[in-house]
């Protein structure tokens, strides 16, 4: 495209428009107002290349939308930020001391710049970590930059330390992460947490859809790897934890690092240099975007920043760009370095164990999730039952007295050695966890294809407006809905919320059989719109 410079306008416009793939037709209204966007991109860009007596600035993908349209479909969104902090809050934070700058560690845009930090001429060796990562990727409009940037960071720290070049799959965050926000952004520190008991997979296994829709859980299970046990960190608002001239390098000498900036100068989304001419900010303010520092380097007198960008490879220097230290808007102010290991197996979650036999004898089934019959599994009643309270960490269960979900109820949480002292036990023959919902983020749901909360597990975070592009359908089963969280679910016969509704209130399903006529619903649903709870909502 730069070749072309000179051409007229709607020639280039032409070629523009094929080779970045866009969707809207050259013919369109929307096309005409794409093109005349387009002009006015391309003047500024000139412009202001004749006036800085070079080429900053060039033909990115972006040259038909406007600074005020990039600002809201690539960067973070501070009324979702906020929002997104306020409802994770609620239910995630309580295990642990909270402090009052929390807040501002999750929230990209609630992060004001402090005083510059300047790194002062010839104090740190030059460090450039391109050469050990695999071309940039691209986010597309989904506000995925912390999983991206994240999944650099891990893939740099697997190739330098345990000698794994991979390819990881962002979409894996995007869908499962539960600590984090999917399009709607994410903070590292909670990408860290999760990864750490989650894992990561491989791109093969999970390629990227440029949106968040659903988590095949189980389709995971196999698939993950024990890769990232812990990270380290500064960050400007964490007391004691401040990054420092020295802290920030020091991160960075040992490899990749997550960090955050301000990206909506008017020509960041244009800048593609030639010779790495660096980017100049000529105003920082609140930091909105996710990126991965790479490297810092001395030339002619001057410190610059390299930064791996997650916009594709026609974007800037191959995906990366360069700025100076002292205007670096916001990047020195936070780092955080992955540390990896060799693949773990992950750790075996400790679950309530039934015995057909008292003290605990005979056959007997361990399992966390539901059993649809105790005849085919230990062969008979239960007599015996081992619950594992470290923790006060409690599995509550549904004991029913017919198989698959049927019949009276009842719960149970405690052991018991024999049913002598427990003769209310003694004739059920079926037993159905409830799901965790403490790890259930907030406004979710979990289908399960087999009655009982048992079998294949996914997780709907979001309303989906076209379930027939995420290759998912509701079976015959179970779904579990928190009502604490979620007030209903809306299922849909046809895409985009249209068509007959049918709507699940405040319950779960324990077997979507004894709902009549519910598995035909589900087999005819082509979207679903969840619903959730205000946060305090009764």
């Amino acid at each position: 495209m730069n070749s072309m410079q000179g051409k007229p306008k709607k020639e280039m416009f032409k070629v523009f428009h094929f080779l970045h793939k866009k969707t809207y037709s050259l013919d369109s209204k929307e096309g005409i107002s794409r093109y005349n966007i387009f002009k006015a991109n391309m003047k500024w860009m000139q412009e202001k290349n004749s006036k800085l007596g070079k080429q900053v600035y060039g033909i990115t993908q972006f040259m038909d939308v406007t600074d005020e349209e990039f600002k809201k479909v690539y960067l973070m969104d501070p009324v979702a930020m906020k929002n997104q902090f306020n409802t994770f809050a609620g239910k995630k934070v309580e295990k642990k001391t909270v402090e009052n700058n929390e807040a501002k560690k999750f929230n990209f845009m609630d992060s004001e710049d402090e005083e510059e930090v300047t790194i002062p001429l010839n104090q740190s060796k030059n460090i450039d970590w391109r050469h050990i990562l695999l071309p940039a990727k691209d986010q597309k409009s989904c506000g995925s930059c912390w999983a991206f940037a994240a999944m650099a960071a891990v893939e740099g720290a697997l190739n330098l330390y345990q000698k794994k070049k991979l390819d990881l799959s962002e979409q894996y965050l995007v869908d499962c992460d539960t600590n984090d926000s999917g399009c709607e952004g994410g903070w590292p520190t909670r990408t860290f947490d999760w990864l750490m008991s989650n894992g990561v997979v491989e791109q093969k296994q999970a390629e990227y859809t440029n949106s968040q829709t659903l988590c095949k859980v189980s389709s995971f299970e196999s698939k993950r790897q024990n890769l990232v046990k812990g990270f380290q960190s500064c960050e400007k608002d964490v007391a004691g934890k401040e990054c420092t001239r020295q802290k920030w390098i020091d991160l960075l000498s040992k490899g990749p690092v997550i960090v955050a900036m301000d990206a909506s100068d008017a020509g960041f989304s244009k800048y593609k240099p030639v010779n790495e001419a660096a980017w100049v900010p000529a105003k920082c303010d609140k930091v909105n975007h996710a990126v991965t520092a790479v490297g810092f380097v001395t030339e002619n007198g001057a410190d610059y920043l390299i930064v791996r960008n997650s916009w594709g490879t026609n974007w800037g220097i191959n995906g990366h760009f360069k700025v100076p230290a002292d205007k670096h808007c916001g990047i020195l102010d936070f780092a955080w370095l992955p540390e990896t290991q060799e693949h773990k197996p992950f750790p075996v979650k400790e679950c309530p164990t039934f015995y057909s036999e008292c003290g605990f004898k005979g056959k007997s089934v361990s399992t966390c999730d539901g059993v649809l019959n105790f005849n085919t599994t230990i062969g008979g009643k239960v007599e015996g039952l081992k619950v594992d309270d470290k923790n006060d960490n409690r599995l509550y269960f549904n004991l029913f007295t017919q198989p698959e979900c049927r019949g009276e109820a009842e719960w149970n949480y405690e052991s018991f050695e024999c049913t002598n002292d427990h003769w209310s036990y003694k004739d059920k023959t079926f037993v159905s966890a409830s799901p965790d919902s403490a790890n259930l983020p907030w406004g979710c749901i979990q289908h399960y294809d087999k009655p009982c909360f048992s079998g294949n597990r996914t997780v709907l975070c979001n309303s989906i407006p076209d379930l027939t592009k995420t290759g998912f359908s509701f079976t015959a089963g179970s779904i579990y809905i928190f009502g604490y969280t979620v007030k209903s679910v809306v299922l849909f016969e046809n895409v985009d919320y249209q068509g007959a509704a049918f709507g699940i209130k405040n319950a779960s399903v324990y077997n979507t059989k004894d709902v009549a006529g519910l598995q035909e619903i589900f087999a005819k649903a082509k979207s679903v719109l969840i619903i959730p709870k205000a946060m305090g909502e009764q």
